[in-house]
């Protein structure tokens, strides 16, 4: 007998080959505070913050270590906080393809929102 839902050989190979690679924003002005102290952080953090030139070059060199280490993406996917998008495009430069696609995925972000102080907004995509 013939069965009901035949495999799509095609796609099961491309699903083999299929690679996710997992990496956090880099390193922002309120990671720069939560060094400092909790208070610093708890009394001046921002629900955008800004990355630090730290994080802009380990994130730049990030992508080019993965191009000589031989990696290769369809695309980028990440959250819609504004971190991500410039991590997103500082990998992107790095890995030498300005071309590379990025795509914001709306239901990505942080846990309970985004905080400004002691204050929590509702996430971008959680109003």
């Amino acid at each position: 007998p013939k069965p009901q839902n035949p495999i799509d050989m095609k796609l099961l190979k491309k699903l083999n080959k299929m690679r996710l690679i997992f990496m956090r924003h880099g390193e922002t002005f309120n990671n720069l505070l939560a060094a400092i102290s909790p208070e610093a952080y708890n009394s001046r953090r921002v629900n955008e913050p800004p990355m630090s030139k730290q994080g802009k070059e380990s994130t730049l060199l990030t992508g080019q270590k993965m191009k000589e280490l031989g990696f290769s993406f369809d695309k980028i996917i990440c959250a819609a906080h504004y971190r991500s998008l410039e991590s997103a495009k500082l990998l992107r430069q790095g890995f030498g393809n300005e071309t590379l696609p990025i795509e914001l995925f709306l239901k990505c972000h942080e846990i309970g929102g985004v905080y400004e102080g002691d204050r929590m907004f509702p996430g971008l995509t959680k109003k």
